[in-house]
């Protein structure tokens, strides 16, 4: 009997220990999938908006997921970590829940993780004490599990800290009521040995005491909180215990001698249940097995049971006995996680892993049938306008209504993913020819073009599409979703509202846009640009009374590049800021040099980018290069494109107004060719108008552009602003613009862009012998 006991909890250690060390894998596997996930979210996020500072996007992406504090449980957390294992980020906050202690990082199995993990890894972190001593049955209060992943792409880490309190919870009530059961049988085991002990002496006392020990088993089993029932060896019902009742609805009566009514009548369950059943008749032992069954009524549920073989005497197996509990909650747990590693939390769709393996099932079938599987990259346009003017709330909910219209308008074959933002990815599987992707295509345009009604806005919302294809395009999803990438841009370059097939010119422009783009990092340091300067002259006197700074990119390889072809590239990737500013000072300080070598003050004009202006802190800039180098602030001019006047037109106002107070004077340029009011003329107080070569070109042969011209002119006369003709080629507009009355011009005509010394030795030329405007408007 001291054996058997003994034995019985041996084995109930082991099994517990057994059961521990699932929930603990289970919980790390969990664990790993959501971390990754998280980590891969936030990565995508930085490459969304690399001009915000890291910490405040993870800190947004971390905060923005309610649904991961179900996971964390309640006392786990998730975090992000600098290099120096500083948290920049934790959700929950310390604050918010002080007893949420941080792990410690003294431990040196968890140190040599942190320096040695690349990509991630996770740690137990255990109470050595208690944990040595148990055998593992004891769960500390500090006791964790710490997982690590780094955000690709970056020196940051995020940190995921789950609670053995969490994610043990269920294993501590198997534990418990294990123990309660163990400890019942050790005492009715000593009561028995009593009994027996005192049987030697007596018959009838060994008898009565068999009887009682059969009294208190069956006490035992019918008192148990799990369900417990036995069949014989064909599967026909001997015992059946009140728990079982409860469980599966049936009532003893109902169930004894019969077949097990919980196992459904589908084939699949009914051969299971037969597998399992023969392998237990043939000695085995089956712990822990997750099954499906029925109850009374109808409801299928998830069952945990183990299975163990009765014997006789003589040692034959005469039947099987089954432990059985409910998991559903715990699987449905199961099933969260799973949703929240494979799923986009907002809208429910694939997010980006499950999208790649649904993609590789696409290829897989196109190899066999010979069809073709297209990838659409999807961005809806002017997203960010409705976000920032009308709240983060009205922009989740029409993303989840273009998840839902999207979703609705494809075939099952199909997989619709978010990518992050406003970003959705499409695969199309199974097609026979590109002929079926138009249609497509204009039934996503028509779904997202119905108005959508959110908080009495009626919005209406158009998106920009690009197209990749398998395998003309590509034989792996990052080639197709690159190259969809290039095709997307096309179409915001044509408009928006647009789709666009990738070409071969598509990915010669793109790699050539790539090839600038990284040129124009080394260009700066390396003194690559270079300003070159094109005088404007007053068209009354002749004389030159200004210049304007033009850029210029002499490239060791090339030569000088034009600058159609690097500020478009610039002004994308973000230089152009730090480009724009190199030049604001190398033209205040060449504008001083001239002053300080005898060349009479000439108003120096520099142009600023529409990005240089929205991202960059231009006030600054040039009363920072104005005291440095000690021009007067009216001999500068800052050239605006009528886009700047049109973004954000409050903030921009602000903008102007303190550029103005520095002195310096604003002009528009390309006046004509954007859509500015006379309001805005007014309200941002330039000083003058800028005529686009456009219409000065054909001004003396096309009377369309000579009345707008002449209008423009007048316009200006009547505001008190000055005007200025770019692009003045011949003679004939020259006279044209002299007589509707222009204030200045310049263009090759008149003097082409020179470099600093050559331009001086100009300007000194024109001083002692300007232009004889009235001979050159006579001929």
């Amino acid at each position: 009997m001291v054996t058997f006991n003994l034995l019985l909890v041996a084995l109930t250690v082991c099994a517990l220990q057994a059961g521990r060390m699932r929930f603990e894998h289970s919980a790390t596997v969990a664990a790993q999938t959501v971390l990754g996930s998280l980590a891969q979210n936030m990565a995508h996020a930085l490459n969304q908006e690399p001009s915000l500072e890291p910490e405040r996007v993870l800190t947004r992406q971390l905060q923005h997921l309610p649904e991961l504090q179900d996971f964390l449980g309640g006392r786990g957390y998730a975090a992000v970590v600098d290099p120096q294992w500083r948290q920049i980020v934790r959700q929950p906050s310390l604050s918010a829940h002080p007893d949420r202690t941080a792990p410690s990082f003294e431990n040196p199995e968890l140190r040599a993780l942190l320096m040695d993990a690349v990509s991630g890894g996770h740690f137990f972190q255990r109470s050595p004490a208690s944990h040595r001593w148990s055998l593992g049955m004891h769960i500390g209060a500090d006791e964790s599990l710490l997982l690590l992943r780094r955000i690709e792409g970056t020196d940051y880490r995020v940190l995921l800290t789950l609670s053995a309190w969490d994610y043990l919870h269920d294993w501590r009530h198997e534990r418990n009521q294990a123990a309660a059961l163990v400890l019942l049988f050790q005492v009715v085991s000593l009561i028995v040995s009593v009994l027996i002990h005192r049987a030697w002496r007596s018959q009838a006392t060994a008898l009565r005491a068999l009887r009682f020990e059969k009294g208190l088993n069956q006490t035992i089993v019918r008192s148990a909180p799990l369900a417990i029932y036995t069949r014989d060896t064909e599967g026909r019902v001997t015992a059946w215990n009140p728990a079982a009742e409860k469980l599966f609805g049936w009532t003893e009566a109902e169930v004894l001698g019969r077949f097990l009514p919980s196992v459904p009548l589908a084939t699949e369950y009914q051969d299971e249940d037969k597998a399992l059943r023969l392998r237990v008749i043939a000695g085995e032992s089956i712990p822990d097995i997750e099954v499906q069954r029925q109850k009374v009524t109808g409801e299928m549920f998830d069952l945990s049971a183990s299975l163990s073989p009765l014997r006789d005497d003589d040692g034959t197996i005469s039947g099987f006995l089954t432990i059985a509990a409910d998991v559903t909650a715990r699987k449905q747990v199961e099933r969260q996680v799973e949703f929240l590693a494979y799923r986009d939390v907002l809208t429910g769709l694939p997010n980006r892993s499950l999208l790649q393996d649904r993609f590789a099932q696409a290829i897989a079938r196109a190899e066999r049938h010979h069809r073709k599987v297209a990838l659409l990259f999807l961005d809806l346009d002017h997203f960010k306008t409705i976000n920032d003017s009308l709240g983060h709330a009205t922009g989740d909910a029409l993303l989840k209504e273009v998840a839902r219209r999207l979703s609705d308008g494809m075939r099952e074959s199909d997989t619709i993913s978010r990518q992050g933002g406003d970003e959705f990815l499409v695969v199309l599987s199974d097609l026979e020819g590109t002929e079926m992707i138009t249609p497509v295509l204009l039934k996503i345009r028509e779904r997202l073009q119905q108005p959508l009604l959110f908080d009495g806005h009626e919005l209406s919302i158009s998106s920009s599409i690009g197209v990749a294809l398998y395998p003309d395009d590509g034989l792996d999803f990052e080639t197709l979703l690159k190259k969809a990438d290039t095709a997307l841009y096309r179409a915001k370059d044509a408009g928006r509202n647009q789709a666009r097939f990738f070409d071969e010119q598509m990915n010669t422009e793109a790699v050539d846009h790539l090839r600038l783009k990284n040129g124009l990092h080394r260009a700066l340091s390396r003194g690559e640009l270079e300003l070159h300067y094109q005088p404007q002259f007053d068209l009354r006197t002749g004389a030159v009374i200004g210049v304007e700074a033009l850029l210029r990119w002499r490239h060791p390889e090339e030569g000088l590049i034009s600058p159609a072809r690097f500020v478009p590239v610039a002004e994308d990737s973000g230089l152009i800021v730090p480009i724009g500013e190199w030049v604001i000072r190398q033209a205040c300080a060449q504008a001083m040099a001239w002053r300080q070598a005898g060349l009479p003050p000439l108003l120096m004009a520099v142009n600023l980018s529409a990005v240089q202006f929205r991202r960059g802190d231009v006030q600054t800039i040039v009363a920072q290069a104005l005291r440095d180098t000690g021009l007067a602030p009216e001999l500068l001019e800052l050239e605006l494109t009528e886009s700047i006047l049109l973004q954000n037109t409050e903030r921009v106002l602000e903008g102007v107004d303190q550029i103005k107070q520095l002195g310096v004077k604003l002009s528009i340029d390309d006046f004509g060719t954007g859509y500015s009011s006379l309001a805005y003329l007014k309200r941002f107080a330039v000083d003058k108008l800028k005529i686009d070569q456009s219409f000065v070109h054909d001004l003396a042969r096309d009377s369309d552009n000579a009345a707008i011209v002449r209008a423009i002119i007048q316009m200006a006369a009547g505001l008190g602003l000055r005007t200025i003709a770019e692009g003045v080629e011949d003679a004939e507009v020259l006279a044209v613009l002299r007589r509707f009355g222009c204030d200045e011009a310049q263009g090759y005509f008149l003097a082409r862009p020179l470099p600093a010394t050559e331009f001086a030795e100009l300007v000194k030329r024109f001083e002692a012998t300007p232009f004889d405007m009235e001979a050159i408007s006579r001929v």
